[in-house]
């Protein structure tokens, strides 16, 4: 089986098939049983499936964000350049 590779949008993507086609919300799927039941046990692991890897590569972009964002120098000075300020009055 070849190795099929999803990202957040894709994943996205399928776990609203999967509330378009049987007619329930993802929390209605994950909380009530009466609603899992009319559903196949091969369509609800792959819908949790699907549910899991989006939450895991969530946290992943989320760390990986912070991680950048933390190596950014932070600014000391509110100013704008001369240049910008003198633009921005004439704009004004």
């Amino acid at each position: 089986m070849p190795t099929t590779y999803l990202d957040l949008t894709d994943l996205d993507d399928l776990i609203r098939n999967f509330e378009t086609k049987w007619g329930i919300s993802t929390m209605e799927m994950l909380k009530e049983p009466p609603a899992r039941k009319q559903i196949p046990e091969n369509e609800i692991l792959r819908w949790e499936t699907y549910i899991r890897q989006r939450r895991q590569l969530r946290e992943c972009y989320a760390e990986l964000r912070s991680r950048y964002l933390s190596h950014i120098p932070k600014s000391h000075s509110n100013k704008l350049p001369p240049k910008e300020q003198s633009e921005l009055a004439v704009a004004a």
